[in-house]
């Protein structure tokens, strides 16, 4: 089974006892902090959340960036496992292509500020290669996955289930999301992407 990479892990090793359960206490405040504020939010506001000093928080975690590093990771893991749980979900095609965006819709607007911190480090190329590709292709061989399932229907147009795949990912990314906010209700961004996206895929 393959490792999946969780936000303690980004964590400072230590061989105390309690380290593990400040780890935990950070993780859970900076996760608040950040969806309140964004890069804003300081190591001191995070360190007060969580009932700590601000030395223990520098123990766990060399600075604001890799703290954040470890929200961002917790957040998209959670949001990967629930899309990949419902690529493998007996239901019609077109409903999953609209949960599958309605999941990372809901996280989006539940997460506050994080998608927009993720963006921002990733734009930046903080995040790192592979977080980078992890945080803006997460759906990357899973829509394949529901393509091959629609055309195999045939209620998806022929063509290179990867290629389709690519041209979606590439479209519909978290930056998108943050844009559609400016322009719509965010509770209706979920509908306009799968609308969108069941339009270039429905045989027509």
């Amino acid at each position: 089974m393959e490792n999946i990479l969780k936000g303690s892990d980004l964590s400072i090793p230590s061989k105390r006892k309690d380290a593990n359960k400040n780890t935990e206490k950070v993780l859970k405040a900076a996760y608040k902090v950040f969806a309140d504020k964004g890069y804003d939010a300081t190591i001191e506001e995070i360190a007060a959340e969580a009932g700590v000093g601000v030395g223990t928080v520098h123990r766990r975690f060399s600075n604001k960036t890799v703290l954040a590093l470890a929200v961002i990771t917790d957040v998209f893991s959670k949001i990967k496992d629930d899309q990949l749980a419902l690529i493998r979900t007996p239901m019609p095609v077109d409903q999953k292509i609209r949960l599958l965006f309605e999941k990372f819709s809901i996280s989006h607007i539940q997460n506050g500020k994080i998608h927009a911190l993720a963006l921002q480090l990733a734009t930046a190329g903080e995040l790192g290669e592979e977080m980078r590709n992890s945080f803006l292709f997460g759906l990357d061989g899973g829509l394949k996955e529901v393509i091959v399932q629609g055309q195999q229907e045939g209620k998806f147009r022929d063509g290179d289930p990867k290629l389709l795949e690519t041209l979606i990912i590439n479209m519909i990314n978290p930056n998108l999301v943050m844009k559609l906010k400016e322009l719509l209700p965010a509770d209706q961004i979920a509908r306009h992407v799968s609308d969108m996206i069941l339009f270039g895929l429905m045989k027509k």
